[in-house]
């Protein structure tokens, strides 16, 4: 079970990806990113056309319509990225009139709250909870603080520095423990291109992996253990690519793709916390 979101509402699978759905719509203009933490609930996080943040929610798998939740003021212009550790607690993130902007929910999305916020950076465009405390965010900040972490919920965040890695804008980022963590984006080269950098302590320091060549962009990331990954993203062809690594980003290798895919982006499958490698709307 796998679903994905965009522009165009939301898109499901219950076989793998041998066949799409849409699912019932939302009354979201636009949604940015997805979470689901098992085969029943998900949620989806964007905006509602009136630059003002939203949430929909399901609890049966998108079999019904997915339901609005309440989003507090604080959540701003736009929720980029949603994260849960499990049917109860989520954080979400985006942006606001300040920069970055936090919310999170403890009991399903009954109640939203909003959280410290980040300072002194911008927009932040994804995170990855590993557990109901430790959660990585991911965006642009001027400073070189392109990752920010928590390991209490959202209540407090530290800025991690990845200055010197020639990383640009972060665009995603997943968890496959408390410690190991990938997060994909582009270059800060003039020359463009992609990046994929990578913590095994927490974020305590990061290291840029090798990318193969042909790689434009980078948007999306799923770690589903500490060796298997996949990243998403469009090649110097412009077409669609996705990355797999089988030992924890030492060799990223580009999967063949059926068809004449565009660019890819994120999704979400379940069993999983945060969005994964798939296609995204602009394709």
């Amino acid at each position: 079970d796998c679903w994905a979101v965009g522009g165009g509402g939301i898109i499901a699978t219950n076989n793998g990806g041998s066949s799409w759905g849409p699912e019932a719509q939302t009354g979201i203009s636009d949604l940015q990113g997805v979470s689901c933490v098992n085969a029943a609930d998900c949620w989806a996080v964007g905006w509602n056309g009136n630059n003002v943040g939203a949430i929909v929610a399901t609890e049966n798998g998108g079999q019904s319509a997915w339901t609005a939740q309440t989003v507090p003021s604080a959540a701003g212009y736009n929720i980029y990225g949603v994260s849960c550790a499990n049917p109860a607690d989520c954080l979400a993130v985006g942006s606001n009139s300040l920069g970055a902007d936090v919310i999170a929910t403890t009991d399903n999305g009954a109640v939203w709250t909003a959280k410290t916020t980040p300072t002194a950076r911008g927009p932040l465009n994804a995170v990855s909870c590993p557990s109901t405390s430790d959660c990585l965010a991911v965006g642009y900040s001027p400073s070189g603080m392109d990752v920010t972490a928590t390991t209490n919920g959202g209540a407090t965040w530290t800025g991690q520095s990845v200055a010197g890695l020639g990383v640009g804008d972060l665009a995603a980022v997943s968890c496959a423990s408390t410690s190991d963590c990938w997060a994909v984006g582009s270059s800060s080269s003039s020359s463009g291109g992609a990046v994929i950098i990578a913590t095994t302590n927490g974020g305590g320091t990061w290291k840029a992996q090798t990318l193969p060549t042909g790689v434009a962009a980078l948007n999306g990331i799923y770690c589903a253990s500490l060796l298997y990954c996949w990243a998403a993203g469009s090649s110097t062809s412009s077409t669609g690519l996705i990355l797999r690594t089988a030992n924890g980003g030492g060799i990223w290798k580009a999967q063949p793709l059926p068809g004449d895919r565009k660019s890819l982006g994120a999704g979400a499958g379940a069993n999983t916390s945060e969005g994964g490698a798939g296609e995204a709307d602009s394709g």
